[in-house]
This record gives structure tokens, C-alpha cells and sequence, in this order.
């Protein structure tokens, strides 16, 4: 019976050891391949404005270095255009996606009514549909913006009771 129990007690010891030694060695090559593919992803993507080139932070591998910055430049093709470059200036983003930049602003309607369509002709589009809607102070203005490659929509949101402007913008290449 006591040989039963030193031998338990010597397997338990070995399993539990052996665990340790095992964790110890999953951790370091866990270590090791998060520090490889961090290197391999320092390709750089993002929303950029209109200018050919800008200034990007580039992650390094080690968090306690300073980023470095390097110039990115871009691309001119219309699938490369940011929904950013339709940001309203005095917004925030509520929601967005590859296609669909929704924003939030306390501004006047007819401000973010003026510079949507500024920026439609900016952007080399003709503002091919354009819709003023106010009623019982509700306000619904739609903008679309278009040439041979792309289309942009905006529609601009006001409630009676609210003191802040929802605009939806989306844009797409034909």
C-alpha cells in the first residue's frame, strides 16, 4: 500500500512538473511568434486626405520605443478615396463601415447642407440630386454627387426636438 502511495505521489509530482516545463515552453514560442508577425505586419493602411502624400505612425515591435514616421504615398485611383475625405469638419463618427460613414454635429443643417455641396464639386462630381425637406421643423436634406466612376449620398437629419444633425454619407464606385 505504501509503495502505491509513493508511486501516485511521484506520477502527480511528475505530471505537475511537467506541466510547468510545458507552459514554460508554449509561452516562449507563443512570445516568439507574436514578436514574428508583428514584424511582418508593418504595412501601413489607412484613411488619408486628398494630398499625395502624408505622414504615417508606423507600430515598431517593442512598445516601449517611439514610433517611427514615415511619408505613404498614395494612390489616385477612386477606389482608393477615403469616406473621410467626407468627414463634416465640426463632427464625430457614430458609426462607419467600407461604405457608410455616419456622423453626428451640432451645427446648422444649412452649413452641413453648404459644404456637402462644395465638397461634391471639389470632388469633380456634379450635384445630380439635391432635396431641401423641412417640415414641422423636422429637417430631411438629401445631396447626391456623381461623375463616370463614382457616387457619393449624403443625407442630412434634424428632429423637431433636437439640437443635433445626423448626416449619412456613403459612397461607391460604379
Amino acid at each position: 500500500m505504501d509503495s502505491m502511495k509513493t508511486f501516485l505521489t511521484t506520477l502527480a509530482l511528475f505530471v505537475f512538473f511537467s506541466g510547468i516545463l510545458l507552459n514554460k515552453v508554449y509561452s516562449s514560442k507563443k512570445s516568439e511568434s507574436l514578436n514574428d508577425s508583428l514584424s511582418e505586419k508593418e504595412d501601413v493602411r489607412g484613411d488619408f486626405d486628398m494630398n499625395n502624400e502624408s505622414e504615417v505612425v508606423v507600430p515598431t515591435n517593442t512598445p516601449t520605443t517611439t514610433p517611427k514616421v514615415q511619408s505613404v504615398q498614395k494612390s489616385e485611383e477612386p477606389s482608393e478615396i477615403s469616406l473621410y475625405t467626407y468627414k463634416y469638419p465640426n463632427s464625430f463618427v457614430t458609426s462607419s463601415n467600407k461604405s457608410e460613414l455616419i456622423l453626428s454635429s451640432t451645427d446648422d443643417e444649412n452649413i452641413i447642407t453648404e459644404w456637402y455641396k462644395n465638397k461634391i464639386k471639389e470632388s469633380g462630381m456634379n450635384i445630380s440630386t439635391f432635396v431641401v425637406t423641412k417640415t414641422n421643423d423636422r429637417v430631411l436634406n438629401k445631396l447626391v454627387g456623381a461623375n463616370d466612376k463614382s457616387e457619393l449620398r449624403v443625407e442630412i437629419v434634424k428632429g423637431p426636438d433636437s439640437s443635433k444633425v445626423t448626416i449619412n454619407v456613403s459612397f461607391k464606385i460604379k
